[in-house]
Parts: C-alpha cells; sequence; structure tokens
C-alpha cells in the first residue's frame, strides 16, 4: 500500500466526489483520493469546519421506537402462527391439554 507524502499532496478544495460505489470494496488509496484527504495530518481545521456545516455530524438517525402492541401482533403474520394460536385456545377452552 503507498501513500502519498506531505510533499505530494495537495489540500482539499472541494468536497468529497459522489460515487454510487460501495466504499469497503474500495481500496485505502482510493478511499483517500476520493475524500481528499492527507493520512498523515488528516482534514485541517478550515477543511473539517466547512464538511461538518456541509454535511454535519457524523451521526446515524434515530430509529422511530415501534410500540409494543404492534410488535407483539407483527409475530402472527404467517397464517401457521395464528392456526397454531387459535388450537392453543381452543385446548384451553375445552380442558384438552
Amino acid at each position: 500500500m503507498t501513500r502519498k507524502s506531505n510533499s505530494e499532496s495537495t489540500p482539499a478544495t472541494s468536497a468529497p466526489a459522489k460515487d454510487t460505489a460501495a466504499w469497503y470494496t474500495l481500496s485505502v488509496d482510493e478511499c483517500i483520493r476520493r475524500l481528499e484527504v492527507d493520512p498523515d495530518t488528516g482534514l485541517g481545521t478550515n477543511e473539517s469546519v466547512q464538511r461538518l456545516q456541509k454535511y454535519g455530524h457524523n451521526e446515524l438517525a434515530e430509529a422511530k421506537k415501534e410500540s409494543a402492541i404492534k410488535a407483539f401482533l407483527r409475530q402472527y403474520h404467517s397464517l401457521m402462527q395464528i392456526v397454531l394460536s387459535a388450537m392453543t385456545l381452543v385446548s384451553i377452552i375445552i380442558h384438552d391439554y
């Protein structure tokens, strides 16, 4: 794996390139090139502030919490589960355990 030395690197002047390639399939050097960052020094203060303003904080959006009743009912999407539950109720009602 080869990296640019500080004398070869140029400061990043634009945002990272948008691409549809999956990042985990790229080589380290390709990621460095696309993100326009020097791996030895990282982002400068000005560049990091600009990217923070443009892209926001590195956070995942919180998922909406599913209610308990929906989580319970979601378990019964299968016809077989409904049949087994119904047969369990019938068995309890007629005292045939």
